[in-house]
């Protein structure tokens, strides 16, 4: 699944569950329907878990039972009727803008719902959606908490991704566990905590890119970096081959559970970027 995220940046699928709750009585009342696990791991990390009343088929919560919130779709497939009934005041999804959507645009301005788009791609824009959401939910009873919230895991962003203070002469590969293998370039979110190393990543500016066994050999990385979402990891594919980074003992893991969702959460990851390149 991870490597849809990764890869489309789109998420795919409708699925059941509770009873759907009525709209608010209440104006001021924020209800949110999130199309994106990344959003949605953003808006549970600023507190604001308990108004979420509609989600993709893919999101996760550590707060609530997801199971508890209605899916509702993703950024192609959405089930309208459903929310419509939800009635929503903020609908965010990922994308490059909201008006990527004219059903969704046409829906909104229908039933007054307010749409909030972001690619996420790079930590830069996540920050640019922190940005945003520090001035979107003025009307909720804890603002101030979620503009602080929102300031600082931007700065956490911000001071992982700094530029880099020297160039170092090491070629780096980031590339997810399991086959085919999904390598991270210079214009992911990864790949831009990486070049705060001042390492050289050899995918160069790509984004996400499937890479085969014999593209590993062909370019024979310093320091291999295995991300994953297991704690573990799984390097078994990288068994037998003839490369310098293992030979060195320079093959290093790089795990998050939420590994595969652009967001705050990363940010801690720098360190452990910067050891396995740097130390």
């Amino acid at each position: 699944m991870f490597r849809l995220l990764l890869c489309l940046l789109v998420l795919i699928g409708v699925t059941g569950c509770r009873e759907i709750s009525p709209p608010p009585e209440s104006a001021g009342e924020i209800r949110i329907a999130s199309l994106s696990p990344a959003i949605t791991r953003a808006i549970e990390d600023l507190g604001l878990a308990d108004s979420l009343v509609g989600r993709s088929t893919w999101c996760q919560l550590d707060s609530l039972d997801i199971d508890s919130i209605p899916a509702v779709g993703d950024l192609h497939d959405r089930d309208w009727e459903r929310l419509v009934r939800l009635g929503p005041t903020h609908v965010l999804f990922q994308a490059s803008d909201v008006e990527t959507d004219a059903m969704l645009q046409d829906l909104a301005a229908r039933h007054g719902w307010l749409l909030h788009a972001w690619p996420l791609r790079t930590m830069g824009e996540v920050c640019n959606m922190l940005d945003d959401m520090s001035g979107l939910f003025t009307q909720a009873e804890h603002a101030d908490e979620i503009r602080i919230r929102c300031n600082q895991r931007s700065d956490e962003i911000k001071a992982s991704i700094k530029p880099p203070t020297r160039e170092l002469d090491v070629q780096v590969l980031m590339v997810s566990d399991g086959q085919p293998s999904l390598a991270w370039g210079e214009s992911t979110y990864l790949g831009e905590m990486l070049a705060s190393t001042g390492a050289v990543n050899v995918m160069g500016a790509s984004a996400w890119k499937t890479i085969s066994l014999e593209d590993i050999v062909r370019m024979n990385p310093d320091v291999i970096l295995v991300v994953s979402e297991s704690e573990a990891g799984d390097q078994s594919f990288l068994d037998g081959l003839d490369l310098q980074a293992i030979r060195d003992n320079q093959l290093h893991h790089l795990s998050h559970r939420y590994i595969n969702l652009p967001g705050a959460h990363l940010a801690s990851l720098a360190h452990q970027i910067q050891s396995a390149v740097i130390d």
